[in-house]
């Protein structure tokens, strides 16, 4: 099946090899608690999430999960680009 985003596009990873970043403030409706839901289940991938605001004291976290402030300016390009893949998980 042909898509028009992708035709002529090379990919630089055949798949995601295990960094993830989410990039948000940290509120329920952004998704922050079911990031860290999946990834408390997933020994072999890395989350590390930038924002702002407060994850609620007793969340349980992993070793594999990384929580910091926001970043900006040349800052947040660095963290893109030393990440896999970008996730929003906002509902």
């Amino acid at each position: 099946m042909n898509n028009t985003c992708f035709e002529n596009f090379d990919l630089k990873y055949k798949y995601v090899k295990g960094k993830f970043l989410f990039l948000s403030n940290y509120f329920k409706k952004k998704g922050i608690l079911d990031a860290i839901d999946v990834f408390n289940k997933l020994d072999n991938k890395s989350l590390v999430c930038y924002g702002n605001g407060n994850i609620p004291r007793g969340t349980s976290m992993n070793k594999n999960i990384t929580i910091k402030d926001s970043v900006h300016g040349k800052e947040k390009f660095e963290v893109y680009s030393n990440c896999d893949a970008l996730i929003f998980p906002s509902w």
